[in-house]
């Protein structure tokens, strides 16, 4: 089944790309987290996740299916991930991880932009299969030893570096979907600010002994720039179909 729907995709790549009436680059910044839990969590536990920063670049392909509709395919590297802070507690020992996990990934969605007013403004919505191109992590752990001293001894805790880079026990495709909004210029610049969530548990219950269950959250602002093959620039085809008036 997943091998028929990647077969999919990739027809209707290939497809766009084939009939592209507008080529472009683009590149922004990323604001990312996961949706989710660890079910095997201990009661007593903490566990947190953080908003991290990241970044995207690529290019995509666009043509007209219709007088206000267009369809767009993108190829983007993108850096997901997020921050998690994990604390527990035993009679023994109190531990506390702090670690920040970033995840690489080769973007492809395929999105139906429907464009309206006088500005080139577009919304713009549709699936989204993303490759997992690396994953790694960075954090510190503490642990804090208590009731092993006797008196006036105070407590003691030890701290070391919680670090490495394997894709191993993650799943190595997100399926998701994607929406957004932005405008595409005259001048061939245009700007897209997104919202992406994964639908995929990013955690391979296959090939990992983890419970979690993490799902991609992804806001995204993004610039770039398309060539059009219509009039006289990059993006003057829009430009005289949504910004002027025919004459």
């Amino acid at each position: 089944m997943k091998n028929s729907i990647l077969s999919l995709i990739f027809i209707l790549i290939l497809c766009v790309v084939a009939s592209a009436q507008k080529i472009g680059i683009k590149a922004g910044g990323n604001f990312t987290n996961v949706i989710g839990g660890d079910n095997s969590a201990s009661s007593g536990s903490s566990d947190k996740h953080l908003y991290v920063s990241g970044f995207h670049a690529g290019g995509f392909g666009e043509f007209d299916v219709a007088e206000i509709v267009s369809l767009q395919v993108e190829a983007v590297y993108s850096t997901k991930g997020f921050k998690q802070k994990y604390s527990t507690s035993s009679l023994l020992v109190n531990t506390t991880e702090e670690v920040k996990y970033t995840y690489s990934y080769i973007d492809i969605p395929l999105i139906i932009n429907i464009h309206f007013g006088q500005m080139g403004s577009y919304i713009g919505i549709g699936p989204q299969v993303s490759f997992l191109a690396g994953a790694q992590w960075n954090g510190t752990q503490t642990n804090t030893y208590t009731n092993t001293a006797p008196p006036p001894l105070t407590n003691t805790s030890s701290s070391f570096t919680v670090s490495g880079k394997d894709k191993t026990g993650y799943s190595k495709t997100d399926f998701g979907a994607i929406i957004g909004t932005g405008s595409k210029w005259d001048s061939g610049i245009e700007y897209c600010i997104r919202a992406g969530y994964g639908i995929t548990n990013i955690i391979d219950p296959s090939a990992s002994l983890s419970n979690a269950v993490w799902h991609n959250l992804v806001f995204s602002v993004s610039i770039g720039y398309g060539f059009g093959t219509g009039g006289g620039g990059g993006g003057d085809r829009y430009g005289h179909k949504y910004n002027k008036k025919r004459r």
